[in-house]
């Protein structure tokens, strides 16, 4: 029984080896189709098989997609062959994402059935796009627009239909636009203040997945050069206002579209106040320059004008005015030059030994004059000093008293020459006395007007601006008297006489409060008062009344030392009503001289200031209290007659009065002596002719 058994089961065992030896005998054969060379991503790939057995067999048929060692099934089927009839399969795959799996790369096609595999030969999957651009230009004006036009061809061949997304490197300038078979175009502008230089200009060219994701792309770029446009010239100054024999410093500047200096040549000239060239040349935009200024430079103001690339920029700047003069002593002779820019009309203090002269030369720009120096024989210490500038020196002078003399070509021709003098005495004589008689035999006063005949008598025509009066005498014309000019009035003047005043602020700081006080208003009308009875013309603001003292009015030159004791009379009446008074008057007086130009209109001084002459003394009344304060330039002109004292008032440079000296009562007390004792001589002389 047991025998039956295993002879049965090695009958099934060995039936079971044949039957395997007979299936793996059978072979099957795979044909595939062969693909492109490349591919891109979103293509289909179009894949064919054909199997065909020499025996009918059975088994499952797998198509996959090999790149880079990674294998993915993308087809697999039952198949069941019939002995030598031949079965095909085809199937489209589709080379997305999500299938690939960020695989790239050589890629092939496998086939398994049974035991038989086949493959095709390699291909390349890619996602690229091959981009080209073309513009219409590539130096460019800040602002201006440009066209790209561009090609986007895939790897495959095929045209691009996605986006191009342009962008500025080192800028956020972006502009995107559609790809349509296979074409773009993209219009941009670059801004009006962009730097100039080269910019790279990238574009990205891209197709999007079903899932909105990025698949295939490309990218170019291109270069563009935007010009460096002058848009602004800058001149730049250290100040505004320069002295004569400062260095004028002067930095012209270019700058570009984007406020950048641009590195370049400018033309450079300097004018002065007359339109005279004063420098001419070229510099760098940038570089400070220093252009010293010559100490006659012309006061006023001059232009600095800039040009380039047809352009031109144009600066005022001002000159000073500079009194200056250069001293020198050459044995007895003292030579004062005028160095500065305006006729120098200071104070010279000259001290000889112990004894002190003071001059008040007046020397043009550029002039000079020569004073001879005497004193007693011996050797002398002399020191000349003007305030501002000073010399020392010690020289042998001969004479018979200290004194100082001008020396001039006309003295010295009649000092060597004194029949010349002879002459023009006799001419001088000759010519009084034939005018005297035709103004006898006429009975015609002579004046300054033009003057015409009326109804048997001479009749003045006044001028409208001369305030004249004519005064009868009979049967004709005694005398053309001005009537005194007592109002002065600012503004602008466009023609007049240009001359050297005296400018008086008084500043009334509480005049809203005292205002309505009689008394209080009283002793401010009394101002005018008092300045008019010194020739001073006056104009009235309620916080500042203004007093003038020209050569105009006083027919002299010398008007500081005159102001400053109208200025001390104001101050003094001031002083009486605020000792009296309850409430008190607030007040300030400065006192600056200056240049103005002025004409008398309907018996007014109508002015303008020149430079800081009235502005000056209103700052100086500003800081006042219940003073008389002085500048400078007036302190000096009246130091013969005024001494002052030199005070630092919030940051301001001023002299209040220490003394006055009255040499006008000193004069009249001399003469009234004199004549006393002309008297009492006179007396001795006639006692002694008739004794008792």
């Amino acid at each position: 029984m047991k025998k039956g058994r295993f002879f049965a089961l090695s009958i099934f065992c060995v039936f079971l080896f044949l039957m395997i030896v007979a299936i793996s005998a059978v072979s099957a054969e795979i044909m595939l189709n062969q693909p492109g060379e490349v591919y891109n991503l979103d293509d289909e790939l179009f894949v064919s098989a054909a199997l065909k057995s020499p025996a009918d067999s059975s088994g499952l048929f797998r198509m996959s997609l090999l790149c880079n060692a990674n294998e993915k099934d993308f087809y697999i089927s039952p198949a069941k062959l019939s002995a030598s009839i031949e079965k095909k399969f085809e199937t489209y795959l589709p080379l997305s994402n999500s299938f690939l799996e960020g695989d790239r790369g050589r890629c092939r096609v496998t086939a398994r059935y049974l035991s038989e595999s086949a493959e095709t030969i390699g291909f390349e999957l890619t996602d690229r796009i091959d981009a080209t651009l073309k513009m219409n230009k590539s130096i460019l004006d800040p602002g201006e627009g440009i066209l790209i036009e561009g090609e986007a061809i895939k790897a495959n061949k095929k045209a691009a239909e996605g986006y191009a997304q342009l962008s500025v490197i080192g800028t956020n300038i972006s502009a995107g636009k559609a790809v349509e078979r296979g074409k773009f175009t993209i219009n941009f502008s670059m801004p009006e203040n962009s730097k100039a230089g080269a910019y790279a200009v990238a574009i990205n060219v891209y197709e999007k997945d079903s899932q909105g994701g990025i698949s295939n792309q490309g990218a170019a770029t291109a270069s563009i050069t935007i010009k460096q446009i002058l848009t602004n010239i800058e001149i730049v100054m250290e100040k505004q206002d320069y002295m004569p024999g400062e260095n004028l410093s002067i930095k012209p500047v270019l700058y570009d579209q984007a406020d950048e200096i641009i590195d370049s040549e400018i033309s450079l000239s300097i004018i002065d106040v007359n339109g005279n060239g004063i420098l001419e040349q070229l510099v760098k935009s940038g570089e400070e320059i220093l252009f010293p200024l010559a100490k006659n430079s012309t006061p006023g103001g001059w232009k600095a004008i800039t040009k380039a690339y047809g352009r031109e920029k144009e600066k005022v700047f001002f000159i000073k005015e500079n009194e200056e003069a250069l001293f020198d002593i050459q044995g007895n002779l003292l030579k004062v030059a005028n160095t500065g820019n305006v006729p120098y009309r200071k104070n010279i203090e000259i001290k000889i030994g112990n004894q002190t002269e003071i001059i008040q030369p007046d020397i043009n720009v550029g002039e000079s004059r020569i004073y001879e120096l005497e004193a007693p024989d011996g050797e002398y210490e002399i020191i000349v000093n003007d305030g501002t500038n000073s010399i020392q020196k010690t020289s042998y002078l001969t004479g018979n008293v200290i004194g100082v003399n001008e020396l001039t070509a006309i003295k010295d021709i009649f000092s060597k020459h004194p029949m010349v003098w002879a002459f023009l005495v006799l001419i001088m004589g000759m010519f009084v006395f034939i005018t005297g008689r035709r103004m006898i035999k006429d009975r015609v006063t002579i004046a300054t007007e033009p003057v015409f005949k009326e109804k048997g008598f001479m009749k003045v025509k006044p001028k409208a601006d001369e305030g004249v009066r004519k005064i009868s005498a009979g049967q004709g014309q005694r005398a053309v008297l001005k009537k005194p000019v007592r109002e002065a009035e600012p503004g602008l003047v466009e023609h007049g006489t240009r001359e050297d005043a005296c400018i008086a602020v008084v500043k009334i700081n509480n005049y809203e409060q005292i205002k309505k006080i009689a008394e209080a208003n009283k002793a401010i009308t009394g101002i005018a008062d008092i300045a008019n009875k010194k020739k001073a013309a006056v104009y009235n603001s309620p916080e500042h009344i203004l007093l003038v003292l020209s050569p105009m009015l006083t027919r002299t030159f010398k008007n500081d030392a005159s102001m400053v004791k109208i200025a001390s009379r104001i101050s003094s009446a001031l002083n009486e009503y605020n000792r009296k008074a309850r409430d008190k008057i607030e007040y300030g007086i400065g006192i600056n001289s200056g240049a103005i130009i002025s004409r008398i209109e309907n018996g007014i001084l109508k002015f303008t200031s020149l430079g800081n002459a009235l502005a000056l003394a209103k700052k100086i009344a500003d800081a006042a209290k219940n003073d008389v304060l002085l500048s400078r330039i007036t302190s000096h002109n009246a130091m013969a007659e005024v001494k002052t004292e030199k005070k630092n008032i919030q940051g301001l440079d001023v002299y209040s009065i220490n003394r006055i000296v009255e040499r006008e009562e000193n004069k009249e007390f001399i003469q009234k002596f004199m004549q006393r004792q002309k008297e009492r001589e006179g007396l001795d002389e006639k006692l002694q002719r008739e004794p008792f």
